[in-house]
């Protein structure tokens, strides 16, 4: 007997897919195949149930060779580009906009015990705010500066 010929009733059907009658009632009204017997073909059965329960097309395995296939090709393309440099470690980015965060939080709250001295003796509401911009400028000027070169900030002293 070809598998083709295969018929079981609802009973083993609700067993074989793990399902409720009611699940399968659901099916048969979505297209699940079924002889006029109630009886339902192992085969078609079967078919449908990777299509349309699972998604997978009885035919795919040559979509499936492709896909392999791709996934290979992007792995080799991968390790070229890791031994040529062009990736770096996920982590590394994020270690650095940390460190980077760190430095300028650092330098702006030693703004004010560093500028206290040279604060205290001006009178001139102008002068300490060219001299407090100017500070601000720096501090800007060096987190650029380290943020294109990709490196620390300036030891993190100013």
């Amino acid at each position: 007997m070809k598998i083709s010929e295969i018929h079981i009733t609802s009973n083993e059907t609700c067993n074989f897919y793990s399902i409720t009658k009611t699940t399968l009632g659901n099916w048969v009204a979505k297209g699940f195949p079924r002889t006029k017997r109630n009886q339902y073909p192992l085969k078609d059965g079967f078919d449908w149930w990777r299509k349309n329960v699972i998604g997978e097309d009885a035919g795919d395995l040559q979509n499936e060779k492709l896909k392999f296939q791709r996934a290979r090709t992007r792995l080799e393309e991968l390790k070229a580009a890791e031994q040529e440099g062009r990736l770096i470690d996920r982590d590394t980015p994020l270690t650095w906009l940390i460190g980077l965060g760190t430095a300028a939080k650092i330098a702006f709250w030693s703004l004010p015990r560093r500028l206290s001295e040279i604060l205290a003796p001006i009178s001139d509401p102008k002068e300490v705010e060219r001299i407090m911009r100017d500070e601000i400028r720096k501090i800007i000027s060096r987190l650029r500066d380290a943020g294109r070169k990709g490196g620390s900030y300036g030891g993190g002293c100013f």
